[in-house]
């Protein structure tokens, strides 16, 4: 079972009801989260949300991965592959 686990040094930008706010940004397998009240909103494609009021304008999935999929399927994460350089 996965559990939501927080992206480090990522953020997403979410407006609700005209108020806009910077929130954490977690995963739980492929899905994307926000951060919002006691809970977590689901991100969906083309800036649609699990909370019909609110919508994410922007990630910033932050130094360790980038996003895919784009506007057509709901964002997905994935892992920088970090390049190890070897001693000469």
């Amino acid at each position: 079972m996965d559990y939501v686990q927080e992206i480090p040094h990522a953020a997403v930008w979410l407006r609700k009801s005209g108020v806009y706010r910077q929130a954490k940004l977690f995963a739980r397998g492929d899905t994307l989260f926000a951060d919002q009240g006691s809970g977590f909103i689901r991100l969906h494609a083309g800036g649609a949300t699990s909370l019909p009021a609110s919508s994410w304008l922007d990630i910033d999935p932050g130094p360790d991965h980038t996003l895919a999929n784009g506007d057509l399927k709901a964002p997905e994460l994935q892992p920088i592959k970090k390049r190890v350089r070897r001693a000469a």
